[in-house]
C-alpha cells in the first residue's frame, strides 16, 4: 500500500492518502485485504479527486469511519463530502460520482434526495461506477457483492422489491 502526503489542500492544511483497492458498503468501506495487499494503489489517483473536488468548492470533511456525500441544502451549492482518511479508492469514487450527480442535476442538493426515484438512481450510478472499477481489475467477488449492496441500497430507497 502506497502512502502519499498530500498538502495542496484549500485551507494549506496537511492530509494523508493511503490509496488501495477496495470497495464500499452504505455507510461504511469494506476494503479487502487479499486486494491491498496485492500491491495494488490508486493514491495519485485520489488525489486527482480531491483536486477536482477542491476546484468545485466542495468541502471535504476527514471522519474515522464515515463516508458519504452531504448535499448542500441551499439549492445552487455544492455540498460536503465527507470520507475516512484511510478510505478505498473505490469509496473516493462511489461518494465523487454523488458530487457528480447533484452537480448535473444543477446543485440541486436535498431536493434530489427527498425524491425516492431520484436518489436511488444516484445510488445506482454511484455503485455501477465502483462496478466497473472492479470489473476492471478483474475482481469478480467484489463486483459480485456490489451488485448486492446495489439491489439492497434500490430497496431501502424505494421501500419495495419490485425495483
Amino acid at each position: 500500500m502506497i502512502t502519499i502526503t498530500h498538502t495542496e489542500t484549500a485551507n494549506g492544511g496537511t492530509i494523508t492518502v493511503r490509496g488501495h483497492a477496495g470497495y464500499a458498503e452504505h455507510g461504511k468501506d469494506i476494503v479487502v485485504e487479499g486486494h491491498a495487499k496485492n500491491g495494488v494503489s490508486f493514491g495519485e489517483d485520489t488525489l486527482n479527486i480531491i483536486k477536482e473536488l477542491e476546484a468545485q468548492g466542495i468541502e471535504i470533511e476527514y471522519r474515522d469511519n464515515v463516508m458519504g456525500y452531504q448535499p448542500n441544502p441551499t439549492p445552487g451549492k455544492g455540498g460536503r463530502f465527507v470520507i475516512d482518511r484511510q478510505a478505498s479508492y473505490s469509496a473516493w469514487l462511489h461518494e465523487r460520482q454523488h458530487v457528480v450527480d447533484d452537480e448535473n442535476s444543477g446543485w440541486k442538493g436535498f431536493r434530489n434526495f427527498m425524491n425516492p426515484e431520484i436518489a436511488a438512481k444516484f445510488e445506482d450510478n454511484a455503485y455501477d461506477v465502483e462496478i466497473d472499477f472492479a470489473k476492471k481489475l478483474g475482481y469478480n467477488d467484489v463486483v459480485k457483492r456490489l451488485e448486492q449492496l446495489k439491489t439492497k441500497r434500490r430497496k431501502e430507497l424505494l421501500g419495495n422489491d419490485d425495483n
